[in-house]
């Protein structure tokens, strides 16, 4: 629910500075809530025994990724709308199984179907009469791929890292290379945008950030990664509640169509398989 919410702060943040300075200030918000709990944890992370070096490395790699992300999406928001950003971002959980395909992991049937109905829905919810794509969606695209490669590192190395640790490197890794960003494109600092975004600045940093991605990442060493999935592609649902209740957008036929199918194809994608049955002859 919070990542859901959070498109439609990202799309009000989106009208008041710009993407750059977005990024680098949610950033410093996530950092610094990841700092003061790993300041409150860190007694019990040294009792665990983690590969520190490896952790920090992993940090990197996931700040790099996530910066990357984030920024295609704030960037995209700019030009599409909350609802539209929030189901197109959620297809990651489509592309997860198929960059595991090109990791040498088998690739079912049903996947495959799934992508067909993801491709059938992206169409219905992105191109236009003209047969043209809003820019702002091909950016969105671009960030679910991001992401899928961010769950695969996460699901990787998450038995073996210091969470807590891990998610303060990667805010850390996020906040000095938005904060070049920023320098770079959005210099000098629009200090009255960035009161008048102050909210989503805080929401999207401290809630949807640092504590949800915690959450996340904590749920994936103990969850099973289908109920994991379905829950949190709901994400896409409560993005176009937050869309409609917030800043009172409405899709029209097509795009809510095209969003039925987006998700469909998401829920599919992760129930479980049927196990065969052994029968057995007891005569």
């Amino acid at each position: 629910m919070i990542w859901g919410f959070a498109f439609a702060f990202q799309k009000f943040g989106a009208n008041a500075i710009g993407p750059y300075t977005f990024i680098a200030f949610r950033n410093y918000f996530a950092a610094a809530t990841m700092l003061l709990l790993w300041l409150g944890l860190r007694k019990k992370s040294k009792e665990e025994n983690y590969d520190i070096k490896y952790t920090i490395k992993i940090g990197i790699i996931l700040g790099l990724l996530e910066l990357s992300a984030t920024t295609l999406q704030q960037i995209g928001i700019g030009y599409t709308t909350a609802s539209k950003s929030s189901f197109i971002t959620s297809t990651y959980v489509i592309l997860v199984p198929i960059i595991g395909y090109f990791g040498g992991k088998k690739l079912n049937k049903r996947i495959l179907l799934c992508v067909i109905l993801e491709l059938l829905g992206l169409y219905l919810l992105c191109i236009k009469e003209d047969f043209s794509i809003n820019f702002g969606d091909v950016l969105t695209m671009t960030c679910a791929l991001i992401f899928a490669f961010h769950i695969v590192t996460i699901d990787k190395a998450s038995k073996s890292v210091d969470i807590i640790l891990l998610n303060l490197v990667q805010f850390i890794t996020c906040s000095i290379f938005a904060t070049f960003t920023l320098i770079g494109f959005e210099f000098p600092l629009d200090i009255q945008g960035v009161k008048q975004a102050i909210v989503p600045l805080a929401y999207t940093g401290i809630l949807s950030s640092a504590i949800c991605v915690t959450i996340q990442v904590l749920i994936q060493k103990e969850l099973d990664p289908t109920i994991a999935s379905l829950i949190m592609c709901i994400e896409s649902v409560f993005g176009a509640i937050g869309g409609w209740l917030i800043l009172n957008e409405i899709l029209n036929t097509k795009e809510l169509l095209g969003c039925a199918i987006v998700f469909a194809s998401i829920v599919i994608s992760q129930l479980p398989e049927k196990k065969k049955r052994i029968l057995k002859n007891f005569s």
